[in-house]
C-alpha cells in the first residue's frame, strides 16, 4: 500500500514539474493519430470509388467517340487524348495510396493545400471540410505551444549574447543573434532538405527544390512542385511519410522564426532589458506556523538600486 502511495505522489510531482512538456507530448501524439485516421478514411472513401468512376468515364468517352468517329484510328487517337485530359491512366488510379493520403491530410491541417489530391465524392468532400476544420485547430494549438518553447530558447540565447557583448551596440548584438538563428534554421530546414529533394526528385533542379520548400513552409502551396508525386518513385510510400513529417516540423519551425524576425525588425536598435533582482538573506518562516529558517528570497528591484547586489538571471 505504501508503495502505491509513493508511486502516486511521485507521479503527481512529476506531472506538476513537467505539465507543459507532457501536454506538448500528448497533443503531438493526438495529432499524429489524427493524421493517420484521416489518411485511412480518405483512402477508404476515395480509393475504392476512384476505379469505378474511372471505368464509367472511360466507357462514356468511348461511346461518345464511336458515335462521332467510326474509323478505328481516329477513335484510338481521340480516346488517348481524352484519357490524358481526364488523367485516367494507371498512375492516376494508383494515386490514392496511404502515403499520398497521409500527405493530403498534412497539407489540409497545415493549410498548405497542394491540390495534388482532391476528393471526388460528396461524402469525401464533406469529410474533408470537417476533418480540415478540426485538424487546423489542433495544429494551431500545438504550433502555438511549440512556438512558446522555441521562442523561450531563442530569448535565452539572446540574453547570453547580450551579456557576452555588453560593449557592443544593440543593433550588432541583435543582428548577431538573428543571423545565428537563421543560419541554423535555414541550413537545417531549407538548404539540406532542398539537396535531398534535388537528389530524390529526378526532374528537379536545386533551385526548384528550394522554391518548393519555401512555397510549402510558408503555406502558400501552389502545387506546381509536390515531392513524392510520381507513382513509380522508389520507396514512394516511405518517402511520402518522410515528406509529411518534414512538412509538419517545418511549418512548426516557421512560426517562431517569424516571431524572431518580427522582434528583430521592431527592436533592432534597442537595448535588451534584463530585470535585475536583489538577493536578501534573512531568517524567515517558511510557513506561518513554522519556526524561522534561513533562506534566500529573490525580489525585483528598481534599476536605480545601488545598495543591493544586483544579479542578472
Amino acid at each position: 500500500m505504501a508503495f502505491f502511495h509513493y508511486v502516486i505522489l511521485t507521479g503527481k510531482t512529476f506531472y506538476t514539474k513537467n505539465k507543459v512538456g507532457l501536454s506538448l507530448f500528448f497533443l503531438t501524439i493526438v495529432l499524429i493519430c489524427y493524421i493517420a485516421f484521416g489518411a485511412f478514411v480518405f483512402q477508404g472513401i476515395e480509393g475504392r470509388t476512384q476505379g469505378i468512376e474511372n471505368s464509367k468515364k472511360i466507357l462514356n468517352i468511348k461511346d461518345s467517340i464511336l458515335k462521332k468517329y467510326p474509323q478505328s484510328v481516329e477513335v484510338i487517337d481521340e480516346m488517348i487524348k481524352k484519357l490524358k485530359e481526364e488523367n485516367l491512366f494507371v498512375a492516376d488510379a494508383q494515386k490514392w495510396t496511404y502515403g499520398n493520403c497521409v500527405l493530403l491530410a498534412v497539407t489540409l491541417i497545415t493549410s498548405i493545400g497542394y491540390g495534388h489530391l482532391a476528393p471526388k465524392t460528396t461524402f469525401g468532400k464533406a469529410f474533408c471540410i470537417i476533418y480540415s476544420g478540426i485538424g487546423f485547430l489542433i495544429t494551431l494549438k500545438l504550433m502555438n505551444m511549440y512556438t512558446e518553447r522555441l521562442t523561450s530558447l531563442s530569448e535565452g540565447f539572446k540574453s547570453n549574447v547580450f551579456q557576452a557583448f555588453r560593449c557592443r551596440k544593440p543593433f550588432f548584438v541583435r543582428l548577431f543573434h538573428f543571423s545565428i538563428v537563421m543560419i541554423i534554421v535555414l541550413g537545417t530546414f531549407v538548404f539540406l532538405p532542398a539537396f535531398i529533394f534535388y537528389t530524390l526528385e529526378n526532374s528537379w533542379t536545386y533551385f526548384e527544390s528550394t522554391y518548393c520548400i519555401y512555397i510549402s513552409l510558408t503555406t502558400i502551396g501552389l502545387g506546381d512542385f509536390v515531392p513524392g508525386l510520381e507513382a513509380d518513385h522508389p520507396n514512394g510510400e516511405f518517402y511520402r511519410f518522410g515528406v509529411a513529417a518534414y512538412l509538419m516540423i517545418g511549418v512548426t519551425i516557421t512560426m517562431p522564426m517569424m516571431t524572431i524576425a518580427t522582434d528583430f525588425w521592431q527592436n533592432y536598435n534597442k537595448e535588451y532589458s534584463i530585470l535585475p533582482v536583489a538577493v536578501i538573506t534573512e531568517d524567515i518562516p517558511i510557513k506561518s506556523d513554522s519556526k524561522p529558517s534561513y533562506g534566500a528570497v529573490l525580489i525585483h528591484v528598481s534599476e536605480t538600486t545601488d545598495d543591493k547586489k544586483n544579479l542578472i538571471p
